[in-house]
């Protein structure tokens, strides 16, 4: 079982648990150790089936996919083709089809013409360091961003005490089935770890 599928499950399980008193449970409470062995196996049995479905479920969307994809190829070809036929033609034909300081041709079938994108900043060689260091040599230093976060792994670490900041832990319920042991192989006592 995934952790994700595995948390979901603990927390669900403490959920119930805490919920006991208002809620009855389907299944008996297991009276004793045999009855706990046979519950793990069956914990065990519905976290494959889980495994099974969620392998299937991603076989079945990655078919899906691939489909769709093998689908849509021979059209975003053909997509590609109009436009390129389009541009030419506008391209060609720019001048008279937009008189003055016209960008684009309203027609009854759509739209079509010239746009400039939003203006974005690119840095030369030397990327986003050498122009920090420009930008600090030559004193622009209001274009420069400095972020400032808080570091938990060493607050984790180090456990400074520090206002406004709690280091806490919550106990969990765990179940880790053995998965390969089917329940005619279980003693009838199980044993303690």
């Amino acid at each position: 079982m995934t952790n994700s599928l595995l948390d979901s499950f603990v927390l669900s399980t403490h959920q119930e648990s805490t919920m006991a008193t208002r809620k009855k449970s389907l299944f008996p409470v297991p009276a004793n150790l045999s009855e706990v062995n046979a519950l793990l196996f069956k914990i065990g049995e519905c976290e494959r089936d889980l495994a099974t479905i969620k392998t299937n479920l991603e076989a079945d969307v990655a078919e899906a996919r691939s489909n769709a994809e093998e689908a849509a190829a021979p059209l975003q070809e053909e997509h590609k083709q109009y436009v390129k036929a389009l541009l030419t033609y506008a391209s060609q034909n720019r001048k008279t089809l937009l008189v003055g300081d016209k960008k684009s041709l309203v027609l009854t079938g759509g739209e079509f013409g010239w746009r400039l994108p939003p203006t974005k900043v690119t840095y030369a060689k030397g990327g986003a360091e050498q122009v920090i260091k420009n930008l600090e040599a030559m004193k622009l230093t209001q274009y420069l961003r400095y972020i400032t976060e808080v570091d938990r792994e060493a607050l984790l670490r180090d456990r400074p005490a520090v206002s406004g900041v709690k280091y806490s832990q919550k106990e969990g319920f765990f179940v880790k089935p053995d998965s390969n042991k089917a329940p005619e192989s279980f003693p009838g006592v199980a044993e303690q770890a």
